[in-house]
Order: C-alpha cells, then sequence, then structure tokens
C-alpha cells in the first residue's frame, strides 16, 4: 500500500474516519467492505453482532440459510437470464473467476489462440497475480 497520507485510523462512522487527536477526515480510500454502506452503519453492525452471537463464523463452502437468502436475493434483482450466483470472499477473487470463466471459454469457441484479457489503463482489480497482470498498470504488473 502506498500513496496514503499519513493519517493513522482510530475510529470512523459513516463517510468520516477520525484520528486520534479528533481531527475528522472524509474517506475517500473506498476501502473494501465499506464502499457501498459506511463505516459503523447500525444495521450492519447488529446484523455482524448477531452473526457473531449465532456461534456460526464461517460457513465459506457451506449452505447456510443466510447464503441461501443471498443468493435469491441477488439472482432476483439481476438482469433477465442471469440466474445464477456464485459467492465470492474478494475482487480479487472475483477477477480471477471472471479471467478463468473467460479465457476457458475463449479456447473453447476459439481455440487456444484466443486467450487475451482486456483490462483498463490504471484500473484496480485486486492483489493477485491474475488481478494485478490485468490491470495495465505499470509497476504493479510483474515484469512490467
Amino acid at each position: 500500500m502506498r500513496g496514503q497520507p499519513p493519517v493513522v485510523w482510530e475510529r470512523a462512522e459513516g463517510i468520516f474516519v477520525y484520528d486520534k487527536y479528533g481531527n475528522r477526515w472524509l474517506d475517500w480510500s473506498s476501502g473494501v467492505l465499506v464502499t457501498n454502506a459506511g463505516h459503523a452503519a447500525p444495521e450492519i453492525c447488529e446484523a455482524i453482532i448477531a452473526q457473531v452471537k449465532s456461534g456460526l463464523l464461517h460457513s465459506y463452502v457451506f449452505p447456510n440459510e443466510e447464503r441461501a437468502a443471498l443468493v435469491e436475493c441477488l439472482a432476483g434483482v439481476a438482469p433477465e437470464g442471469l440466474n445464477k450466483v456464485f459467492l465470492l470472499t474478494t475482487g480479487s477473487e472475483a477477477t480471477e473467476c471472471a479471467i478463468k470463466l473467460s479465457r476457458a471459454y475463449g479456447i473453447k469457441v476459439g481455440g487456444k489462440k484466443k486467450i487475451g484479457i482486456v483490462g483498463f489503463a490504471r484500473g484496480f482489480h485486486g492483489r493477485t497475480l491474475g488481478a494485478q497482470q490485468a490491470a495495465a498498470w505499470p509497476g504493479r504488473r510483474i515484469g512490467s
């Protein structure tokens, strides 16, 4: 991680972060897990506490009612024809999955010559090898 201002976060609420001196900063980081909801949203905090109290802290590859409800909700708001959901933990995993699926499909329909991946210049796709290689961002790509 580089390029961050020298601010040590102590706490955060909504769109703001605070340092130990009481200074309030607008959080422009778009950090994973808070971009869409902000920091410390009461309903999210309550859901996290309820999940911790349930004792079920991990079911990444096993079904449970919450995962079933989530995929049903996501499939319900997806455009027509997109009725399958594959839950992953991070954007890097999603990027790697997209690369793997598109590469497999390209090889299936076009042979081994159709395996290129298009990425936007300076796009951030994650921190795993494949995701960083797709970024087209000098300095973040291996061998660039």
